[in-house]
């Protein structure tokens, strides 16, 4: 017996090994290749089912914040049955939102702290790469962007630069030299992070990373106040190195133009083309309101509607036409493509976890309220970018799950108990 106990230790060793090992290709990859995302992201959910299945088949009860992702997955595939592509629509919903069963694999092989920041690291290396890469490549401001398309790489790199800027400013373990050199070398990196966003030129992105950094200065003002000069000398030094990195400062006046055009509702092309299509996207989901279109079905659907409504209709939102069926708005296109129940219950998930975890940042020990604060401003600024852009379903949306799950993670390390029950407070 004791024999055939450590076999099975030992297999399921091997197998969480395995896993996260698959996990750490698929962050290493994120920033280069969908396709290799496909790939890695495949095998680590079918190696999770394996190991949930062997191991782990209390993994919903140690871990009910899965709930709040998982739950409306299957919701989601049942509904679009009832959406206007019936099964076409279901079975195209598993493909569009499969990114959501991420923190699956996550919680099936992040055991220990160690796992959590292994996978950070390949992340990271994974930023780093589509950085230099851009830079080899010599991709021009305003159209620096890595491997991926423009949007998606900046989006994914807000998340990416927070992360760090966060963990420099909350990282207090200065005291060797280790510690000192790995901040030291993150702080230049950030910078170079902070600098691909700027050369990106996508203003949704932009947008979001100061959102974010809004956010941190809240959340410093609340809980964390000696830290604020510190934070306020970081952000200095980036944005002095921002402005000084090659091909910046050539184009400080075309940076600021596009900052004031945020908010130009007349003569921008990009944001007029946003409000027809937000308009006529809104029109367009009242008839398929509550079951949707089916996932990736709603193009066909939209030009059918669209031309069927009057001249003075189509000319005043004229450039809807010109994307069909693309909505450059994550929370419009669900909305359409879902219906507004899948969509309820997917947003709640969302907005509930990150109430959780600001509820709980001064109920964990200190030197775990980073990793809350990671994930409540990183999703957080992630979110405003969706506003924009339609990478919450897409390959950017990997990035977006890792950060909640660091968050989610380590709060129930400290306190299961915290996502449905009162909790307790840490005492240090």
């Amino acid at each position: 017996m004791e024999v055939s106990g450590a076999n099975n230790k030992d297999s399921e060793l091997i197998l969480r090994r395995t896993g996260l090992s698959v996990l750490g290709v698929f962050f290493l990859t994120v920033f280069e290749s969908k396709a290799l995302i496909n790939i890695f992201g495949t095998i680590s959910l079918f190696l999770s089912f394996i190991y949930i299945w062997k191991y782990d088949k209390k993994i919903f009860i140690n871990n009910q914040f899965l709930f709040l992702f998982t739950a409306a997955y299957p919701i989601g595939f049942l509904l679009g049955f009832l959406s206007d592509s019936g099964v076409v629509g279901a079975f195209s919903f598993l493909d569009r939102f499969k990114f959501m069963l991420l923190m699956l694999s996550l919680t099936a092989f992040v055991k220990h702290r160690k796992d959590l920041h292994f996978l950070l690291i390949m992340f990271l290396i994974s930023a780093t790469i589509a950085v230099f890469y851009g830079i080899y490549e010599q991709q021009p401001y305003g159209l620096f962007h890595g491997f991926h398309k423009i949007g998606r790489t900046a989006d994914m790199m807000v998340v990416v630069f927070l992360s760090v800027l966060i963990y420099l400013t909350l990282f207090n373990n200065l005291m060797n030299t280790k510690s000192f050199l790995l901040k030291f070398i993150l702080l230049f990196l950030n910078a170079l992070f902070a600098w691909a966003i700027v050369m990106s030129e996508i203003r949704g992105s932009w947008l979001g990373l100061f959102v974010g950094v809004m956010m941190i200065t809240c959340i410093l003002l609340l809980y964390n106040r000696k830290v604020l000069v510190f934070y306020s000398l970081i952000i200095v030094f980036i944005i002095i190195c921002v402005g000084y990195l090659g091909g910046i400062k050539d184009h400080f006046l075309r940076i600021d133009n596009q900052i004031e055009s945020i908010s130009d509702t007349e003569s921008n092309y990009s944001n007029n083309a946003r409000l027809h299509l937000w308009k006529t996207g809104w029109d367009f989901s009242q008839e398929h309101f509550f079951f949707g279109t089916g996932a990736k079905q709603n193009k066909p659907l939209f030009i059918a509607f669209f031309n069927e409504q009057t001249d003075e209709y189509q000319n005043k939102y004229q450039l809807a036409i010109k994307y069909p069926g693309e909505l450059h708005n994550s929370y419009m296109q669900i909305h359409v493509e879902t219906g507004v129940i899948f969509f309820l219950f997917y947003i709640f998930g969302i907005i509930y976890s990150l109430l959780v975890m600001a509820k709980n940042i001064k109920r964990v020990p200190i030197k775990d309220q980073k990793y809350l604060v990671v994930a409540i401003v990183s999703a957080s600024a992630f979110l405003v970018c969706q506003f924009f852009h339609s990478d919450l379903y897409h390959y950017g949306s990997v990035v977006f799950y890792l950060s909640l799950f660091s968050g989610c993670y380590v709060l129930n390390q400290n306190n299961q108990a915290a996502w449905f029950g009162k909790g307790y407070k840490y005492e240090s």
